[in-house]
């Protein structure tokens, strides 16, 4: 009679053992408190470019800026007046370059720093844009060119075979040349138009061709 005595004894502590240590692990707190989420928020595929541009359009009223540097002002740069002053993100502190006139950028040129255009902008074949690139008006980047990021409120033209390693987007339209890679979100306000075959990473707009060369 013992024997089962103990037998059930055992097998009722373990059955509340496992009840008591779920219990304990219940009251243990491990964070603050519950995460808030905002209900009200929606997240689309062109929030990236929305804030981008929100944070540049605050830039150009909030920071200080001045004319640049005859040695720190690009060739391209011609006689236009360019000014130029600091941003910091997460890599640290950047130049960020501004002109008010169109840019037209010759074929193979380098440019480490960011840059706003308040005109219409234009880069020949094989360019290399280390930041951001934010323009005004019309932009058409060039054949084999390789980008960080860049917006325009105006037509976005990207050539054959160009990279953009994040977003591209535009306030109008967008067109992208056969054999582009673009490895984050494109989006247009009106339209976009793949050329060819294209690796891309997502499309957002009211409108998407894509035409067979």
């Amino acid at each position: 009679m013992i024997e089962y005595v103990l037998l059930f004894g055992v097998v009722l502590i373990m059955f509340l053992l496992s009840f008591m240590l779920g219990y304990a692990e219940y009251r243990r707190s491990r964070d603050p408190g519950p995460l808030h989420v905002d209900l009200l928020r929606t997240a689309g595929l062109r929030d990236e470019a929305s804030r981008f541009r929100t944070g540049v359009e605050s830039s150009m009223e909030h920071e200080t800026w001045k004319p640049a540097m005859p040695s720190e002002t690009p060739e391209w740069a011609g006689r236009a007046l360019v000014c130029n002053t600091q941003l910091r993100d997460q890599q640290g502190v950047f130049n960020v370059f501004r002109t008010d006139q169109d840019v037209v950028v010759p074929a193979g040129s380098t440019f480490e720093s960011a840059l706003i255009v308040r005109g219409s902008f234009t880069s020949g074949a094989d360019c290399k844009f280390n930041r951001w690139l934010y323009v005004e008006g019309r932009c058409q980047i060039g054949s084999r060119n390789r980008l960080t990021a860049v917006f325009s409120l105006g037509d976005l033209l990207i050539d054959r075979e160009s990279e953009i390693l994040s977003f591209a987007d535009s306030d109008n339209a967008v067109r992208i040349g056969d054999g582009c890679l673009l490895r984050g979100p494109v989006g247009a306000g009106k339209n976009i138009t793949v050329e060819g075959s294209c690796d891309i990473a997502t499309l957002s707009s009211p409108i998407v061709k894509v035409l067979k060369t």
